[in-house]
């Protein structure tokens, strides 16, 4: 059987974000876009986008359709679990591109992580706690989806001004609530839609919100937020880049931002999501460093936010710190890195194949599993007889 190098799949128009960088940087006529076609409507319109973008550069599949095909690839990356039967039957090895260090939705740190022979991640944080907790094969990649616009230095502001209609003496400030019930619509917009006129706020919604949590969407509208609108043509991290400040609760946009040495404040919120099977999870840690604001904060933090982005600042070291504990990699090299990780390990895909279906590498990650489930429990009981004994 004849194997293709590798293949990336997409099995929702999120992902497309996370691939182009690295493509890139693979020689074209080794690489696949494979898209989720098991669901008629969801198949087409994936399949329009990808030749939208991909301009016939990149063979693009639907999974089912180089299933009954025959075709096979040598690895096999995604950002997301997908039917693990099917991979494995399409790939020979299957990685993970880590897309955000977070624990929302248990998306980065959970028992899915079982599933793939390796993870592609971000830096030296993900890295530790997946090899000890999952037993997971990881390799530190930073943040491929950035990479340009870090490596050319891009100051898209002017444009990312000119595109939304900020005056000139106005400050642009970004919103991005994440795709979370918690998150901080509810507590905040009251605050956003009464900021002061020297003040241009916008607000950029998860592209998933209107369709899951569709409230919240129509909360913002009501409230005369302004929504960023769907005719402007630029990615997040022009936003980002563009903006004087940027806002965040939950997610990985807080984190993309200290990536891109951007003006990030974060919003307290529920701290529900302060822990993840029994650890602090990266939004606590940010929070715990550089402070949260609390409702009715809000322009307060946003002005004093403009005196502290000095690069000598103590806010500015310790976000450089946070940069180097979350992100590794070099300036600019991110995607190139992935690219050759990527290639090196469809090369010896066969040894991590082996590795995975190896007896003594499935008890293994069996083990650390078990492990982890136990000091879950024994911390919630030992949380709970602390509580009781204090009443």
């Amino acid at each position: 059987m004849q194997y293709r190098q590798s293949a990336f799949l997409v099995n929702h128009l999120v992902a497309l974000g996370h691939y182009p960088e690295i493509v890139e940087n693979l020689d074209p006529g080794t690489v696949s876009l494979l898209f989720d076609d098991r669901s008629e409507n969801t198949g087409q319109s994936l399949r329009a986008e990808l030749e939208r973008r991909v301009d016939g550069r990149v063979e693009i599949l639907g999974v089912q359709e180089a299933s009954r095909g025959g075709r096979r690839w040598n690895l096999g990356v995604s950002i997301v679990s997908f039917d693990r039967v099917l991979c494995r039957k399409l790939f020979r090895t299957w990685v993970k591109l880590e897309h955000g260090v977070y624990d929302v939705g248990g998306s980065s740190f959970s028992d899915k992580n079982l599933l793939y022979d390796a993870v592609l991640c971000h830096g030296p944080y993900s890295s530790e706690r997946l090899e000890r907790v999952y037993g997971v094969k990881t390799y530190q990649v930073g943040y491929p989806k950035y990479s340009t616009a870090v490596e050319q230095n891009l100051s898209p502001q002017s444009a990312v001004r000119s595109a939304l209609g900020v005056r000139e003496d106005q400050l642009l400030v970004s919103w991005l609530p994440t795709l979370d019930e918690k998150n901080s619509i509810n507590a905040f917009v009251d605050e956003f839609s009464a900021l002061p006129e020297n003040i241009f706020a916008v607000a950029k919604l998860h592209p998933m919100t209107a369709s899951l949590h569709p409230d919240q969407a129509r909360g913002i509208e009501v409230s005369g937020v302004r929504l960023l609108p769907e005719n402007v043509n630029f990615e997040l991290q022009d936003l980002i880049l563009g903006s004087d400040v940027t806002v965040h609760d939950l997610g990985g946009t807080g984190l993309a931002a200290i990536y891109l040495w951007a003006n990030p404040i974060f919003l307290e919120i529920s701290d529900s999501a302060s822990t993840a099977n029994g650890e602090r999870t990266p939004e606590s840690m940010v929070r715990s460093i550089l402070g949260a604001v609390v409702p009715g904060n809000l322009s307060f933090a946003i002005a004093e936010s403009l005196k502290v982005s000095r690069p000598d600042s103590p806010e500015s070291i310790m976000r450089a710190g946070l940069r180097r504990k979350f992100f590794a990699g070099e300036k600019g090299l991110d995607s190139l890195i992935a690219a050759r990780t990527i290639s090196r390990l469809a090369a010896r895909s066969w040894l991590l194949a082996w590795a995975d279906s190896n007896p003594v590498s499935r008890l293994v990650r069996r083990l650390a599993i078990t492990r982890l489930r136990k000091n879950s429990v024994r911390k919630l009981f030992s949380q709970s007889s602390v509580k009781g004994g204090g009443q």
